[in-house]
Formats: structure tokens, sequence, C-alpha cells
């Protein structure tokens, strides 16, 4: 006799099964009590965010502190429970044949380990708390202006709000000065052809527009080039031939006028932020006045917003890294209406065409994606949308083992799409990026380093624009390296201020470090070859100011690290620099105090921490501040409202003659009741750095501080050429 076996389905399969044929209504509804579409997932569901649990699971009731458990995912609880239960029982078995030969506990049963298996009792960052370090800063100045920073712009929110508003701007002809002043809007009034041969007439003569256009191709286009040689070229020939010269349009006359401005601010033969860049701008700006622009289909418009906005990020009076942002997000704007980042809107035109329009956009790109990153605003164009090819590399080389070289726009171009656009729509999310996708952007970078032909930009007999070529992408990689490691610096400093390499987050800590040392060495060495130029390039100092806060950090959270000393020593170079710096730049000057202070603090606390490490020239003991944690917060960009209009804090000095409270009068008194003294603070300071090193600092080691002497500062004069991928990868 046969036997036969059925398969039994339980009330619930029977359901479910009903359900998926849409016969009855699904889970979630029929336990609200709510009409169903029976159309899975449900319009209902759908409405109320649960279409992945239609039509067969429900959330259940929710009670305080009862987690949902949606029906994919119940099978993967499941077993994570039972895996739980079997690491227990792994445990007691390591425990039971350990306790046989060692009365020590086993190595994989440390507190930190058992842990592990039992997932409500990992640690977790609040929600609220990582959405809050993402939101940034918020700086107000004097006048009640407010001015929004990104998470990772502290130093940004710091020089914007500190620095000067500049001077007035130079004079110009006052003939114009209506058609300046109602930039970017023009009139119907203005009769153009009348004006284009007025601006004409505020061109320089045609041996200084040479000398310009050589300044512009040497000196001024390293940043960024949105006209390439042979296009400048052709404009200036056009403009002092004077059959052509009236038929140019106001914006190819900007576009010319901006160039020229950009060469006379990068012009050594002229002082510093010169009367005639000005002027140039200025003409630069009316030629764009007198042409409708946000309507613009015009190549040239977009050529001649990217040159403002270089002029307003440069230097000088004018500097303004708002007025940047607008400019170049205008022109990234008119680029997508024009599609230059597809592929696709290149089709039937002339090559050359083609690749100039190709050029210009991977230009305006690459600058879109820096000051991205460096203001922390979000990317117009997402790297997903283009598909714009590269132009022709015509700068590429052939080394002497048959190897091909690319050309530099080529390497920058292609840093720009692996690296800098990808990290740049990381962090224009709402969310901070996960630790993973941090280490990933990590190694991208190290990547494109190790890959890249920096070495033969430059010449042996190097000049100024081989020099920034053979070193602009690197140095921007230091920049970089601090960017992505510097909320994980901080924390693995919070978190073991005894050993900060110990931590889960060492490799961010290292990375922050070298990229720091990567932006100093590089600096001193620039400042070194070509002062002048670099001293009129003011976006240097803000990476300056970061480095100085990792150095900082270093010394003064965590002084028995082993890279300390190094450390003390790069704060103190770059310091200096910015201290020269502050002659040239009010963006300097007003990052100064605050560097001042951290270098103040950090030497104090090494000197009382490690007395035989201290240094050997004397410091003089004039009035010093110390650094607070507001300064830490500031520069580490986790201060969420950086208010400047307020009155500037009195001074910590460390003063043995800094009057007592009776002497004062009764507001001082009130004051010095509020405040703690110089001395009380310097202490306070020390014990709190010092608690995790030693119990036994006092007054002894405030004597320490007070002997203590400076380390003498290298010699970074040293032209020799540094290599660049064993700064980033860590092999120096």
């Amino acid at each position: 006799m046969s036997s036969h076996s059925f398969q039994t389905f339980s009330h619930r399969d029977v359901l479910d099964m009903k359900r998926n044929c849409g016969i009855m209504a699904c889970a979630e509804c029929q336990r609200r009590k709510l009409k169903c579409d029976k159309n899975f997932p449900c319009s209902s569901c759908v409405r109320r965010g649960r279409a992945d649990i239609c039509p067969t699971g429900d959330v259940g009731p929710l009670g305080r502190g009862r987690r949902v458990i949606r029906s994919e995912s119940l099978e993967l609880s499941t077993l994570v429970h039972h895996m739980g239960d079997r690491i227990r029982q792994l445990e007691d078995a390591i425990e039971e044949a350990h306790a046989t030969i060692s009365d020590s506990a086993h190595p994989l049963l440390r507190d930190h380990l058992l842990k592990i298996k039992d997932t409500a009792e990992l640690p977790r960052e609040p929600l609220s708390t990582r959405l809050a370090d993402a939101f940034g800063a918020l700086a107000i100045s004097a006048p009640g202006t407010s001015r929004y920073f990104g998470p990772n712009a502290g130093a940004s929110a710091l020089l914007s709000a500190q620095g000067s508003a500049g001077g007035d701007r130079a004079e110009y002809a006052s003939l114009f000065a209506d058609y300046v002043d109602s930039f970017p809007f023009e009139s119907a009034e203005w009769d153009t052809a009348l004006c284009v041969e007025f601006l004409l007439l505020q061109l320089p003569d045609e041996p200084r527009a040479w000398a310009l256009y050589d300044t512009y191709l040497a000196d001024a286009s390293w940043y960024g080039t949105p006209i390439m040689a042979d296009d400048l070229h052709a404009l200036l020939t056009a403009a002092f031939t004077p059959s052509l010269a009236l038929t140019l349009t106001p914006h190819v006359l900007a576009v010319l006028f901006l160039a020229l401005a950009l060469a006379a601010l990068a012009d050594l033969s002229l002082p510093p932020y010169s009367v005639q860049a000005d002027a140039l701008f200025d003409a630069g700006r009316a030629a764009l006045a007198l042409q409708p622009l946000f309507e613009s289909m015009d190549l040239r418009t977009i050529q001649a917003l990217l040159l403002a906005g270089l002029y307003h990020a440069t230097g000088g009076p004018r500097y303004s890294v708002e007025s940047a942002w607008t400019m170049t997000s205008m022109a990234v704007g008119l680029a997508q209406r024009l599609r230059l980042h597809r592929e696709s809107a290149y089709a039937g035109l002339e090559e050359h065409v083609a690749e100039q329009r190709r050029a210009l956009f991977w230009e305006l790109y690459s600058l879109e994606t820096y000051q991205v990153l460096s203001f922390s605003r979000p990317l117009t164009i997402l790297l997903a949308e283009i598909t714009c090819k590269f132009p022709a590399d015509v700068e590429h080389s052939i080394d002497s083992s048959g190897r091909v070289i690319p050309g530099f726009f080529h390497t920058k171009w292609r840093f720009t799409k692996e690296v800098t656009a990808p990290m740049a729509q990381l962090y224009a999310k709402a969310a901070a990026p996960t630790y993973g996708e941090v280490l990933d952007l990590d190694r991208r970078l190290r990547q494109f380093v190790e890959s890249a032909p920096f070495a033969h930009y430059s010449a042996k007999h190097t000049t100024f624009r081989a020099y920034v070529r053979a070193h602009l992408i690197p140095r921007f990689c230091g920049n970089l390296m601090v960017y992505m490691h510097r909320s994980s610096f901080v924390q693995a400093l919070k978190d073991r201020p005894n050993d900060p390499l110990a931590g889960p987050y060492a490799a961010s800590f290292l990375a922050a470090y070298r990229g720091a040392l990567l932006i100093v060495k590089s600096d001193l060495k620039s400042f070194s070859l070509y002062p002048e130029q670099f001293h009129r390039w003011w976006p240097i100092w803000k990476s300056l100011t970061n480095a100085a806060f990792i150095f900082g950090s270093i010394v003064s959270k965590s002084p028995g690290s082993e890279i300390a000393p190094a450390a003390l020593t790069e704060l103190h170079a770059a310091v200096a620099l910015v201290e020269r710096g502050a002659t040239h730049s009010f963006l300097a000057a007003g990052s100064l105090p605050i560097l001042q202070r951290l270098r103040n603090t950090a030497t104090v606390i090494f000197s009382v921490l490690r007395p035989l490490d201290a240094p050997s020239r004397p410091v003089p003991l004039d009035l010093r501040e110390l650094a607070d944690d507001q300064d830490f917060e500031t520069l580490g960009g986790s201060r969420a409202l950086l208010d400047h209009a307020s009155v500037p804090r009195p001074a910590l000095l460390l003063d043995e003659h800094a009057p007592l409270p009776h002497e004062c009068d009764a507001a001082q008194t009130e004051t010095h009741l509020q405040d703690p003294g110089p001395t009380d603070m310097l202490d306070a300071l020390l014990r709190s750095v010092a608690e995790p090193f030693s119990s036994a600092m006092g007054e002894d080691g405030l004597q320490a501080y007070l002997a203590a002497q400076m380390r003498p500062m290298p010699d970074y004069e040293d032209s020799a050429e540094m290599d660049w991928a064993a700064l980033v990868l860590g092999l120096q």
C-alpha cells in the first residue's frame, strides 16, 4: 500500500496566499481597518510609507521602546538571534578550555568583545547629534548679516567673519559708473553700440595689453583657465583691429577686460591689487551689464562670469567667497542650460568649437567642485548626469621608456572626475558620510596621487607656471585629506587622548596629520621660491589655518603622542607663515589671533608635560593669550553659531603683574569675579590636560613652563623637490 504525503498550510499561509492573489486586503490595511485597493503595494501602504511590507507584513502595535521589525527583515532578525546564542555557547567553551591552562582571561573574552553578540548594547550615536553636526555653522557679522557655512567650512566661517571688508574699490572713469553699479541688470535706455565704443577706449594701449596677455598665461591662469591661450589671442587681435573691434559684442569685451584684470592682479610690475586691475575689472562688469545676462545662451557669458568669480576668489579689496561662488554657480547654470555637460550637445559642431566647449565645461566644473568643498555648497550638476568627454590631450608627452604622460589639463580634469566631484556629492548630503565612505574617498585620493605624473610638469629650471602645475594638485590633496578626516581626527582625540593611534580612528588621525604636514611643507617651499605670487593668492590662508588646527590639537589634546614634538614644530612654522601673510592680506590677519592663541596653548602644555623635550630658545614672557574650547570648536567646524557682532573677549594674560581684583574699579572687579584670572585659567588648563598623563603636575609644572625655551625653527628654505606620493601615502 503506497503512502501519500500532503503539504499542510497554516492559517497564516492561507491568508498570505489570498493576499498575494488580491483576494483579500493586505495585512496592514486589515489591521488598521483601512480601505485597501488590493493592487499591491496598495495605495494606502504607499501613502503611509509602508510599501515594503505590503501585502503580507504589518508593523504591529508599537509600545514604548519597541522597534519596528518589517516582514522582510524578520528572518534576518531571527538569524542574528540564533547567531548570538551560538556565540555565547562558543564563549562558554573557550572560557572552560582556557581555564585549564591559565588563570588570566582569554584575549577573545575582553569586555568590549563580549558585547558584540548583543546588538542592543552596542554604542550608537544619537541621530539628532549626527544631524546637528552635519548642519554646519552660522556666522553673524557686526551689522547683523548672517552667512551659512557648511559642516566642513570652519576656517571659512572664521576667516570670512573676522577678516576686514577690504578697502574701497579703485577709481575708474565716472562715465561708465552707472553700468558698473547696475550689474547684473541691463537697461533699455542705454545705447549699446555707443557704450561698446566707449569701452574699447578703456582698453590699455596695445603693447601693454599684449604684456598683460603674457602675464595671464604665465602667472594668472594656473588656478583656473576659462579662456585658453589661442582663444584669448584671437579676441585681443580683434580688439586692436579697427575693422573688427566694433563687431565685438559686450560679453566678448567682458571676457577680454576680465582676463586682463586677472593678469593685472598677478602682474609683479604693479603694486598688489593695483588701480589698473580694479579699473579693468569694473570695465568688465560694465560690459556684462550691457547685454541680458540671465537669458544669455552665449559661451562668452559663461567665460566672463567664471573670470569674474576667479577675480573675487584671488585676493585684494574685492576678495569675497560669496561673490566668487555666486558668479561660478551662475556660470554652471548657464552651462547646464546650454547642455555643455551632455556629449550629445556637441553633435554637428565643428571639431575646434566642440573641443573649446569641452575644455570650458571641465574647467568650469573643476572650479565648482573646488569651491563646493571649500565653502560647503551643493553641486549644480551631479557627476552621473555628465557625459561630456575630455578634449583631445594636445599637451601629452612620451618619456624615455615610451610611456605616454598625460598633459596637465587632462590630469586636472581626471582629478575632478575621480576625486573632487564624488567627494563634493557625498558631503552635500544632509547626513554626514559614514566612516566607510570616508575611507573609500581616501582610497580614491591615494590611488590618484600614486598614478599622477606630477614630477613631469616641473622643468629643471622651473618657471612659476611649471612650479604650480607640479604642485597645485598635490597641495590640494593635502586640503582634501584634512577635509575628509577632520571630524574623525577630532573624535580620535576625544576618545583616546592618551593614545589616539590605539582607537578605531587611528587611520584618520594619521591621515589628517599627513595632510596638514603636506600643506605646511608645500607652503613653506612655495613662499620661499615665489613669495610675491603666493602672497597675492588668498585661498592659501584657509588651508594653512586648517593645518595649524590639526597640529595645535595634537599638541594640546595629546601631548604624549609620539608625533607631538614634530606637530609643535610644524605649528610654529604655520603660524609664522600666517604672521608674514597678515601684512599682505586681511584674510590672514583675521585668522592670526586665534592661531597665536592656539600656538601659545600648545607651547604651554608641551613644555609642562614634556620638559625634557622643551624648546631650546627662550620664550619672551610678554602678554600671551591662550586658546579656549570655543577656539577649538570654531577651528574644528563644530561651533554652530559664530557671533562676531559681540564685543571681543578680554585677553587671557600670562603676566605676573596683572592687576588684582581689589586694585580695579567696581566694573573691573565684577569682571574679575566672573571670569577666572590668567593664572587660574592656566592652572586649570594644565591640570585638565595633564590628568591622563601625570597626577604630579602643579606649581612645578607652571614653573617648568616659565623656564621653557622655544625649539629652534628648522631651515625650510630648501628648494629640493618633495616626494608628493610618499607624503600622501604616509611613506615620509
